[in-house]
């Protein structure tokens, strides 16, 4: 019974535990500056609608495809954690949002090319900014273009 169980943890760390090559590696900017082609990943096709507007509001140069093959990099937006509750007077409402730009080499490894996390704040309604989608894509072309303040 003792072997079963301990044959049992060991196939579920080897099949569900991460290795070093599953994890991407860290690189720069500076590799996707002269990038054009761009595949967008969002979880809702509100953020890809904010998204789209923010690179068209920023002029950029960049053509996004529709097919993933077609691709030179990857920005990608997610949501890590949402949270809404009653105040006294209205509501608030917070929201983490994540964009990573990434591409894969030669050999199939992601290269992370840039990434920032944003805070989203919004109070009875008003906001100083907008969604996260948006202010990180602006900030993603700001980096891109050398643009960062």
């Amino acid at each position: 019974m003792k072997y079963s169980i301990l044959l049992v943890l060991i196939f579920a760390c080897s099949a569900f535990g991460q290795t070093v090559d599953d994890l991407p590696i860290i690189g720069s900017i500076d590799a996707i500056k002269n990038f054009k082609k761009v595949y967008i990943v969002t979880e809702s096709s509100q953020d890809k609608k904010f998204i789209l507007m923010a690179l068209k509001k920023k002029k950029s140069d960049l053509e996004v495809v529709g097919d993933p093959k077609m691709a030179q990099f990857f920005l990608e937006f997610k949501t890590l954690a949402r949270q809404d509750k009653k105040v006294m007077v209205g509501s608030q409402y917070t929201e983490n949002g994540e964009m990573t730009a990434y591409y894969f080499d030669s050999d199939k490894k992601k290269i992370v090319a840039w990434s920032e996390n944003k805070i989203y704040y919004q109070s009875s309604g008003i906001s100083v900014e907008g969604p996260n989608s948006y202010v990180l894509t602006r900030k993603f072309v700001n980096a891109l273009t050398g643009k960062e303040k």
